[in-house]
């Protein structure tokens, strides 16, 4: 699996057309992260580059090359090694896009266990003296990986459509994928790292067609927040709300910490419960938040 492709298909002339750029971008770390994912759990230390091999016009066709890179040892001298650890990732590429084509909303731990089990069977089927050890993907990294997949697809129109292919194989990735709030709180633990707190958020990148995350700053630092003011972001979609380059928002932001059920540190969620105003291009002077509530 030397050269794998992405292909949006869009009607021509399609209003905003920023989401297919957006999504194509979103669509290609989405497979990233599941690479990533999958090579870890062998027992050898691998690694993959994604580079931008050509794009095709007419619909949006981003053709990219994958590289494998693995060190000089004895295990990895015989036998087509690269062919087959490829052919295990574009195994488990089409197992994940056809799982969620065929069931795209993910409300049930046990679909995440089965997704669990199948991307095991195909690293065992890839077993044959070259990896010792093939581990479970975590659930909570699968739910991460179907949950980037989710926020690159749902931007895309109902007439657009998003295909991914490799080896003369075809796999729609479906646009429908829906995933259960409640499921990442079954998996995680979920600690609040403070009180919700009115504060001065500027803006680095707002997402400017969906319900994604937006990039804001907090003191200093780019975080990465989903805004539950759905008033509001119905308010800024319709452009009646003006947001230029350098503002802030002036809104209340609640921040947890995630953990595993065995104590691994995930990461911080951070949630815009309320925007109250959008502050113009000023110095803002921001509260000191508890320590701790930055990214680590």
């Amino acid at each position: 699996m030397e050269h794998y492709e992405i292909k949006i298909d869009f009607q021509k002339d399609t209003t905003q057309p920023a989401r297919i750029f957006h999504s194509m971008a979103g669509i290609i770390d989405s497979f990233g992260r599941f690479d990533h994912e999958l090579l870890d759990s062998v027992d050898l230390p691998l690694s993959e580059t994604t580079l931008l091999h050509d794009i095709d016009i007419g619909s949006l066709r981003a053709i990219l090359r994958w590289i494998l890179n693995a060190p000089d040892s004895e295990a990895l001298r015989d036998g087509d090694w690269k062919k087959l650890v490829g052919r295990m990732i574009d195994d488990g590429r089409q197992f994940l896009l056809r799982s969620l084509e065929q069931q795209p909303q993910v409300t049930d731990k046990r679909q995440l266990k089965e997704l669990q089990d199948g991307f095991q069977e195909i690293s065992l089927v890839a077993h044959t003296n070259l990896f010792p050890h093939a581990a479970p993907i975590p659930l909570h990294r699968i739910l991460a990986t179907i949950q980037s997949f989710e926020s690159s697809t749902r931007i895309l129109q109902s007439s657009d459509s998003a295909i991914y292919i490799s080896e003369q194989r075809y796999q729609l990735i479906s646009k429908d994928i829906f995933v259960s709030p409640e499921l990442e709180e079954e998996l995680l633990e979920v600690i609040p790292v403070s009180q919700p707190t009115r504060i001065i958020l500027p803006v680095k990148k707002p997402d400017l067609i969906g319900n994604s995350q937006w990039d804001l700053y907090l003191q200093g630092k780019v975080i990465r927040a989903k805004i539950l003011d759905t008033a509001w972001l119905g308010d800024f979609h319709d452009r009646s709300v003006e947001l230029k380059s350098g503002d802030a928002l002036d809104a209340i932001l609640e921040v947890t910490l995630l953990k595993t059920a065995e104590d691994e540190f995930v990461g911080y969620r951070y949630q815009v419960l309320k925007v109250f105003e959008v502050k113009k291009r000023v110095r803002y002077i921001q509260p000191d938040l508890p320590e701790g509530t930055g990214e680590p």
